[in-house]
């Protein structure tokens, strides 16, 4: 059985748009079948903006609950779409690993903020969504085989939600 991956990121939206789309997504299956290749990789191409909202979304959301892992590519700024599908992969309890270099847009270094510095600051919905944020791609392979393989990593799911709530009344409250 192969090991389905979704990729998350940015996507074009029409057909000008495909025409000159620089898939991101290619470097990334590619470097991740040089340790597993048996990798598939679930594509949003296979449908298109005209078959409606709903029958978009419900696609989607469809790739994510069939995927074994959710690959969120946040090398530069994520849209709309990108942040939903990534709690999305939570609900669907998915692991999702994200790209998220330093001192790109969601994820800065030497950050001051109410007066202290914080060294690594990564925008706190991608934090607390993701299972693992890598700067590279080259180190997805061996994660996913932390996770499908070995099958021992806990994944977070949608009860990050009330975690993060409970923390903060936690926080607030001592």
């Amino acid at each position: 059985m192969s090991t389905k991956i979704y990729f998350i990121g940015s996507a074009p939206k029409s057909d000008e748009a495909l025409k000159n789309f620089q898939d991101w997504r290619i470097p990334y299956l590619q470097s991740i079948k040089k340790e597993l290749p048996d990798v598939e990789m679930l594509d949003f191409n296979d449908v298109d903006e005209s078959i409606g909202p709903y029958n978009l979304f419900g696609h989607d959301c469809h790739l994510i609950k069939n995927a074994h892992v959710v690959v969120a590519n946040a090398e530069s700024k994520i849209g709309a779409g990108t942040a939903m599908e990534m709690l999305i992969a939570k609900y669907f309890q998915k692991p999702l690993i994200t790209v998220l270099p330093k001192d790109t847009y969601h994820r800065r270094s030497n950050v001051t903020s109410g007066g202290k510095n914080i060294k690594d600051w990564i925008h706190p919905f991608i934090f607390c969504v993701s299972d693992e944020i890598v700067e590279v791609a080259t180190v997805i392979a061996e994660l996913i085989k932390k996770y499908i393989q070995n099958n021992k990593s806990p994944v977070k799911d949608i009860t990050i939600i009330n975690q993060a709530i409970e923390k903060y009344q936690n926080f607030i409250h001592n």
